[in-house]
């Protein structure tokens, strides 16, 4: 679980964030949403702990943030970042088996490798394996860094648009296992994406981020609504249902 209260950022005299609460349970999936520079990746690496906050708490599994040595943080937590850095010799598989760093005592064993081949599997970038990261496109290395990621276990997972390089089929693919792990293995997702669509058909909850808090939380069709949509992105869309799945359609600014 992740709980997050009264977060607040500054970056000089930049309020970035202010005031935050956000809560995410085990077994359920997130999206936080919000224009550009509403401080969806701000909120993620503050959970991450690779930025520290100016204000408020975190605490995950019910343990301030900052009270998790460096190993049992990485056992639980696991965060994927928009790009991931192409000017590295590793291969796809290297950059995997570094995601069950936190897990190792004495090299690499037979449970290790078995957690490895079945998420590479699962995430069908197998047949990369012994490719260097710079020669694959970047939705290629995306699922790259989900794949190591997941081996590491975690029970909270954050991703900060994971889905931004990947063609139609891989969106809809790696959306469905991220909740399909969340739902069967009891993770706690926060995702942060730009994609109003994928969140309202995968998201089990919806976070509207704008002018740094939350402005407001809850199912799809409670949140995403053309007045939000216009106050959060200063876009008129029109939304409903087809064949029982949600849309949003922006119709004009």
């Amino acid at each position: 679980m992740i709980e997050i209260t009264s977060l607040g950022v500054r970056f000089g005299a930049t309020r970035v964030l202010d005031g935050v609460d956000l809560t995410v349970a085990a077994g359920s999936l997130t999206c936080l949403l919000g224009a550009n520079g509403a401080g969806k990746s701000t909120l993620i690496r503050c959970a991450a702990r690779i930025l520290s906050p100016t204000a408020g708490s975190i605490h995950l599994d019910g343990r301030p943030q900052h009270e998790f040595d460096r190993r049992e943080f990485a056992r639980l937590l696991a965060y994927v970042p928009q790009t991931v850095p192409t000017d590295t010799p590793l291969t796809a598989l290297e950059l995997v088996q570094l995601g069950r760093t936190p897990h190792l005592r004495n090299g690499i064993g037979a449970r290790d490798r078995e957690v490895i081949f079945e998420v590479m599997e699962r995430l069908r970038v197998a047949r990369y394996a012994m490719r260097p990261l710079a020669e694959l496109s970047g939705g290629e290395r995306q699922r790259v860094a989900l794949a190591r990621a997941l081996v590491q276990e975690p029970r909270i997972l954050l991703l900060d648009e994971p889905t931004s390089a990947l063609d139609l089929r891989h969106q809809l693919e790696t959306m469905g296992i991220v909740r399909g792990l969340a739902r069967e293995s009891g993770l706690a997702v926060l995702m942060a994406m730009h994609d109003l669509n994928l969140a309202a058909r995968f998201g089990g909850e919806i976070a509207l981020l704008a002018d740094g808090r939350i402005q407001a939380r809850g199912a799809w069709d409670r949140v995403l609504t053309p007045a939000s949509i216009r106050a959060a992105y200063g876009v008129d869309a029109r939304v409903g249902r087809v064949e029982g799945l949600p849309y949003i359609l922006p119709v004009g600014v």
